[in-house]
């Protein structure tokens, strides 16, 4: 018998990258299940940026978020609370200059 791998247990896989702090785990596998031809859903994608979020990779996170949109993956507030929470992640007080990454966003 052999195990077929749906968008369920992509998503454990992604979650399981995030708590791990891996976000390059989370976002490989999220690759790899558009290699398979299954649709990445918006907890996936949510759960990638929310790695992202965890590992301060602002940039990252933000990419993803545009690609959601062109994927037609559609946007809730758990996807722009993820991004916010990694762009105020980004940031410290003693730099101006840092505050870069807000207006990437907005």
């Amino acid at each position: 018998a052999q195990l077929e791998v749906d968008g369920e247990i992509f998503g454990a896989m992604i979650h399981a990258g995030t708590k791990a702090r891996a976000w390059n785990m989370a976002l490989g596998h999220l690759v790899e299940m558009t290699q398979v031809k299954l649709v990445p859903y918006v907890v996936s994608c949510n759960s990638a940026v929310a790695s992202c979020a965890k590992m301060r990779a602002w940039s990252i996170a933000t990419l993803l978020l545009g690609t959601m949109g062109k994927c037609r993956v559609p946007l809730n507030a758990s996807s722009f609370s993820s991004i916010i929470a990694t762009i105020d992640g980004s940031r410290t007080r003693t730099s101006a200059s840092e505050a870069g990454p807000w207006f990437t966003v907005l």
